[in-house]
Order: structure tokens, then C-alpha cells, then sequence
């Protein structure tokens, strides 16, 4: 439901006013973006259970902010892609995201670290049947940048604690990480909306985070 990003203070109008010149906002009606705008079927294949999960999520539950958890998902069909070393300059998520877009691909969780000395890392999920093509698309765009370098993992599991009142309602990271924690679960990547909290576990544990989760929960 959203894409967030960090930017410099005194650049948040000019922000705010890129972002919102390309989208189109500023027009009577705004057309449909012209990248990754290709794949609906791929889209619906990919995407579509976990959306039809979201859209009940908020009927339901909409004018009930006191319940906050509805719901434990495992997506053990996921891969995820790290790039590292990558210049810290603006562009180059826009090049990777539109390679990859570009290429009919669905990026799910996408998280980049805090630059350190003029570089960055950003890792990306994508479904697994992807992971090669996705690969290759941006291999090809990081030619332009001889210091990154590209690694995977082609086996990895999601899991995603959903409902609403997430950003109002304090102690449901606490509980999905402590959770996890206690059944020896590492977290490889982590990821939040308004309406989930999500993390990238080893396949092998995803089941076994499902159960604890869904226990700590009270979902059982």
C-alpha cells in the first residue's frame, strides 16, 4: 500500500514535489505508470492472495483499532537479491527498480542500509520462479558500477503478521521478534506498513516461525 523513503530535510518539498510531478498528480487525471506497468497476469499469480487478504483485512477491521493482529501469513515461495557497495547517489535505485520492472518482475520487500562512505546495500525479495531473469536484468545495470557486487538466496520464507492499528499499537514487533527469538529463528530482513510487519527468515524455519508466530498470537 505504500513505498517510503529517507531523504535530507531541507530537500523534502523538492521531494515531495518530484515525486508528485512524476506520478502525474498534478493532472486532472493521472495515466497509468509507463514502467512495470505490463504484468497483470504475473501480478495477479504473484500477488493477488495476499492482496485479497489485505482488502478484507481493512473491511474488517477498519473501525476496530483495538484488534490488532488478524492474521499470520507464510510465503515460502520468495528469493532475495542483495546488492552491495552501491554508489550512494541518486539514480541507482531508480536504474535497478526499472530494469526490473521493466522486466515483468514483482519486487515484494525492499530494504537499502544507511550509507557508509559514499556506498550503500540493498536487498529485494522477488517470487523464486524469477530470481534468474531478475539476476540477469540487473547484473546488466550494474555494469555502470564496478564496486557492486550481487549476491542471492534462491530459498527463503516470509512471514507476515497482519491487521490494523500496527503504527498505533506498541508491542507487536516485540512480540513477533521475540517470538521468533525464542524458537531460534534468525531474522534476515525485515519490513512494516500500516498493516504488516513482515520478515525473511531461512525456508527451513519457515513453518516452525508459522506455528510460534501463530501461538504468540493467539491465533492457534
Amino acid at each position: 500500500i505504500k513505498i517510503s523513503v529517507l531523504c535530507d530535510r531541507d530537500r523534502a518539498v523538492e521531494a515531495v514535489r518530484a515525486v508528485h510531478a512524476g506520478f502525474g498528480l498534478h493532472e486532472a487525471r493521472a495515466g497509468q505508470p509507463a514502467v512495470g506497468f505490463g504484468a497483470k497476469p504475473r501480478q495477479m499469480r504473484v500477488t493477488a492472495p495476499r492482496e485479497e487478504l489485505e482488502r478484507d483485512v481493512v473491511a474488517r477491521l477498519r473501525a476496530m483499532e483495538d484488534i490488532v493482529v488478524s492474521e499470520i501469513v507464510l510465503d515460502a515461495a520468495q528469493s532475495r537479491v542483495t546488492l552491495r557497495n552501491l554508489p550512494d547517489e541518486p539514480g541507482v535505485a531508480a536504474a535497478v527498480f526499472a530494469a526490473v520492472a521493466e522486466g515483468g518482475i514483482m519486487v515484494d520487500m525492499i530494504v537499502q542500509n544507511v550509507s557508509r562512505r559514499g556506498h550503500a546495500s540493498l536487498s529485494f525479495t522477488v517470487p523464486r520462479d524469477d530470481v534468474d531473469q531478475c539476476l540477469l536484468l540487473v547484473r546488466a545495470v550494474m555494469e555502470d558500477w564496478p564496486e557492486a557486487e550481487v549476491s542471492f538466496d534462491r530459498d527463503i520464507a516470509r512471514l507476515t503478521v497482519m491487521g490494523i492499528g500496527l503504527r498505533t499499537h506498541t508491542g507487536v514487533g516485540e512480540r513477533m521478534f521475540g517470538a521468533l527469538a525464542a524458537a531460534g529463528i534468525n531474522i534476515e530482513l525485515i519490513n512494516t506498513s500500516e498493516i504488516r510487519m513482515s520478515a525473511v527468515v531461512a525456508t527451513e524455519s519457515g513453518e516452525r516461525g508459522l506455528a510460534c508466530l501463530t501461538g504468540a498470537f493467539g491465533l492457534a
